[in-house]
């Protein structure tokens, strides 16, 4: 006999999300992804955390980073745009990350598009002066990050 109830019947439903193709002139065409890449040119090399508490920042400071953040109840702070924009500039090797300590930076092909990209002067004379206020607060986040890392590392040795 089986257990199963009559009429129930168990199935898998596909779902399929659409995203839209991704080439490397959409960065010209995306300020939002352009000025993320202008931000982290100036930070760099700068964790995933780190550039997100950045930007929320400069948010507060009334500098328009075009991103939307949510604060979760446990104080982890997130943003769907930024991590799509961050997928995609690494999907097109605009970024690299450094495998040791997940640390972003542009490649060698992101410092050419950024040398190619018009970042308006408005936006640059913002957020320059803040980025160089708020660097300690960043290093302080990435380096507690990396005394975390560090700390699982030599837990999973033993």
């Amino acid at each position: 006999m089986s257990s199963a109830q009559p009429g129930a019947s168990k199935s898998k439903e596909l779902k399929i999300v659409k995203k839209q193709v991704i080439n490397p002139t959409v960065v010209n065409e995306d300020r939002r992804k352009a000025r993320l890449l202008f931000v982290i040119k100036q930070i760099a090399p700068v964790s995933e955390k780190g550039l997100l508490s950045l930007l929320s920042l400069l948010k507060e400071k009334g500098i328009d980073v075009e991103y939307q953040f949510t604060t979760l109840p446990n104080g982890s702070l997130i943003s769907p745009q930024f991590k799509e924009d961050l997928t995609s500039l690494l999907y097109l090797e605009l970024l690299e990350s450094d495998p040791r300590d997940k640390r972003l930076k542009l490649s060698s092909q992101g410092e050419d598009t950024i040398a190619t990209i018009a970042i308006d002067d408005e936006f640059k004379s913002k957020v320059l002066p803040a980025i160089d206020e708020l660097r300690p607060k960043v290093q302080a986040i990435d380096q507690e990050l990396n005394l975390k890392m560090r700390a699982e590392r030599r837990r999973n040795r033993r």
